[in-house]
């Protein structure tokens, strides 16, 4: 019986089983009806058929028709069931229609009809929603939507003074006052808990999820609360048993293992001023002692410039100061602060047309304008956007460059490349044209000068047009000067008068030289490998396939598909027998043979055996790694640690957070314990000389 019930449902709610095979056909610009057969039950004599949405069914033998632009309601014996006085005629499932008409003017009112044509629900809604027997409707009362409950007979159900009302299914509805409370109901109007609940999750099994506080529980269908809210998460399986999961549990551990404090978080992230925290979805901020800054209770939070902070709360974003005080109220859609964090660019959507605005953290806006689009501040004005082109705003507000350009490039020093027309150009923040446009990108150097790009040449020039320097290499600004790389890699200084200060210094012919380090110069000669001194003289001879840099005295290189170290008298000190060779430091280097890592001193002797799948250089010490797993060793070759562990981080003050199957502890230097290998993340706070530790709960079935 059940089946069939279910069967007859999902027919109803279908067009094409609903519609029993009938089909609409356009003849002369109007339209019918026909039957499976393809006979004509209803003339072609209609603008439309169907429902206002764009749907089509014949419900009952019944369907709506559109003449003169408004919609009626007829049979398929061709019997109008109502007059077409309708804006909106909308089929919802079961026996009723969701209309809209105007009562005046200036005023539409939504009600129900009945197949049969009857007015159940008189037109004095702003909006309707069917669920099953009952329809949720609201009015407008001067700013603010007040909803209700009713029957389909417009029976009073609830009264037109709640902020929402949700189906939860289960003949169940959420109802939420305007102090954002919620309290569950029957379809009947019987209330079943107080307005104490933050929001409600559908019902599943006979189970609804309440949130209250940022923490939840469980109802039943009874509102009878059988978990009260304060786990961290509540999960209702398919089979309707369920699963509780306490909050997450952060411990301050001292360097003796003793707990200093505990605090509930689900995640925590160690900032400049302290940490930013999240429960249950909901973002707030702790200094560095762990003490709550800003609750929990925003979607987002942004990183604090000037001490401010772009926020998100139920849907509008605003400012927060650090001190979780409100700088900007939480209005609008969208914003961006600029790296002062004394302007915020404000991005707003009305009757869905999208602005945006220049405010300051006072909440004063200062653009005297909206536009399509506000980029950042670029030192001199926020590009500016309106109709497809490109004007600039200074930080008061005002338009100072009118929204006549493709783009604003770059500023600087009171000038602004322009793109106007396709084609560059510098004009003053005055709008005269310093620079008319060319077709060829520039750079603004400063007030007087620019770099103009050519496909092969780029030109350094005064904005009279006059060439101070020119050269077909790359061309880069630094320390109020040109550096000029050429192609063998050796670079030149350029004054801005275009002398050359600082010419490249290589005296032989080479095609490439690498940078200096202690006193020698790697260069490429012939195909082959050497090294010169700064004096531009061949120290050691470009015989290599390839060479590393000095360090301590010795440089790798490469002869024979293998590595070794020389010296700079051009000297073999370690013979090339390796597969990798890295430079030297505080004595020692990571040497690479048969795919195996150890460690040579600057006497070629092996002081950590070539048996490790990694070695990696931390300050004094090395992380050893082997079989995916790490220890440690000390700069004299000694395990300290062996490699056993799947995380390892060794601390300034000589202990060593490890993590073994994603549980984490402590261990000093040498690998004695000192903090459990028990906890799921662990980390180090460094003022504090102490342990951040989260112990995560378990799930319990409830």
């Amino acid at each position: 019986m059940r089946f069939v019930i279910i069967f007859l449902i999902a027919m109803a709610v279908s067009p094409v089983a609903w519609s029993g095979g009938y089909q609409i056909f356009e003849e002369n610009g109007k339209v019918g009806i026909k039957n499976e057969s393809g006979q004509v039950v209803l003339a072609a004599a209609f603008e439309a058929l169907g429902w206002s949405d764009g749907s089509f069914s014949v419900v009952g033998q019944v369907t709506g028709y559109r003449s003169k632009g408004l919609w009626g309601l007829l049979n398929l014996k061709k019997e109008f069931l109502t007059k077409a006085e309708y804006d909106q005629f909308v089929y919802t499932g079961g026996d009723r229609i969701i209309a809209s008409r105007k009562i005046n003017s200036f005023t539409v009112k939504q009600g129900c009809i009945h197949l049969t044509g009857r007015v159940t629900v008189p037109f004095q809604y702003d909006g309707i929603k069917i669920n099953g027997l009952r329809a949720i409707v609201f009015n407008k009362n001067g700013a603010r939507f007040e909803h209700g409950l009713i029957d389909l007979d417009d029976k009073t159900i609830l009264a037109l003074k709640y902020k929402n009302i949700q189906s939860l299914g289960s003949l169940r509805y959420a109802v939420q006052n305007f102090d954002n409370k919620i309290a569950l109901f029957t379809e009947s109007g019987i209330k079943l808990t107080d307005f104490t609940i933050d929001s409600l999750s559908d019902f599943k099994k006979g189970w609804a999820i309440l949130y209250q506080n940022f923490k939840q529980g469980l109802l039943n269908r009874e509102g009878e609360i059988k978990a009260e809210p304060v786990y961290r998460e509540v999960k209702i399986n398919e089979d309707g048993t369920v699963k509780l999961n306490t909050p997450y549990s952060w411990k301050i551990i001292d360097e003796n293992n003793r707990q200093l404090e505990e605090f509930e978080a689900d995640e925590l992230t160690a900032t400049a001023s302290g940490y930013r925290m999240v429960k249950s979805g909901k973002i707030g901020t702790l200094d560095k002692q762990f003490k709550v800054i800003i609750p929990a209770r925003y979607d987002y939070l942004g990183p604090f410039i000037q001490g401010k902070a772009a926020a998100k709360k139920e849907g509008k974003f605003g400012v927060l100061r650090a001190n979780g005080s409100v700088a900007l109220p939480f209005l609008f859609d969208s914003l961006a602060m600029d790296e002062r964090g004394r302007l915020i660019r404000i991005k707003d959507k009305t009757a869905g047309v999208i602005s945006w605005q220049l405010f300051d953290t006072l909440g004063v806006q200062k653009s005297q304008a909206h536009y399509d689009f506000i980029d950042r501040y670029n030192g001199t004005v926020f590009p500016v956007s309106n109709r497809g082109y490109y004007g600039g705003m200074d930080v008061y507000g005002k338009e100072i460059i009118h929204c006549v350009y493709d783009s604003l490039i770059q500023a600087k020093e009171g000038r602004v490349i322009v793109k106007f027309k396709g084609q560059y150009g510098i004009i003053s923040l005055e709008e005269n044209w310093l620079l008319k446009p060319q077709p060829y990108p520039l750079t603004i150097i400063n007030a007087d000068l620019y770099l103009e790009k050519q496909p092969t040449i780029t030109f350094l020039k005064n904005l009279n047009g006059e060439i101070v320097y020119f050269t077909s290499n790359k061309l880069t600004v630094k320390d109020g000067a040109l550096i000029e790389a050429f192609a063998d890699g050796a670079m030149q200084k350029v004054s801005f008068e275009g002398r050359i200060v600082k010419p490249a210094n290589v005296l032989m012919e080479v095609e490439k030289v690498f940078p200096e380090s202690e006193g020698m110069r790697g260069i490429k000669r012939d195909g082959k490998y050497g090294f010169i001194d700064t004096q531009g003289r061949l120290r050691v001879a470009n015989r290599y396939e390839a060479i590393g840099q000095f360090k301590e005295g010795l440089a790798s290189v490469k002869i024979l598909g293998k590595w070794g170290y020389v010296n700079i008298w051009d000297q073999i000190i370690i013979n090339p027998s390796y597969e990798e060779a890295n430079e030297f430091l505080s004595g020692t280097a990571i040497i690479k043979r048969a795919g195996k890592f150890g460690l040579t001193d600057l006497a070629g002797k092996i002081i950590l055996p070539l048996r490790y799948d990694g070695v990696e250089r931390m300050k004094n010490k090395f992380i050893i790694t082997l079989n995916h797993l790490k220890g440690i060793a000390d700069e004299k070759g000694t395990v300290l640690i062996e490699p056993r562990f799947q995380r390892l981080e060794v601390l300034e003050n000589d202990q060593v957070i490890v993590g073994d199957s994603n549980k984490y502890g402590v261990l000093s230097i040498h690998g004695m314990s000192i903090v459990p290998i028990v906890y799921d993340e662990l980390f180090f706070v460094k003022e504090r000389n102490s342990y951040l530790a989260l112990k995560k709960s378990e799930w319990k079935n409830f």
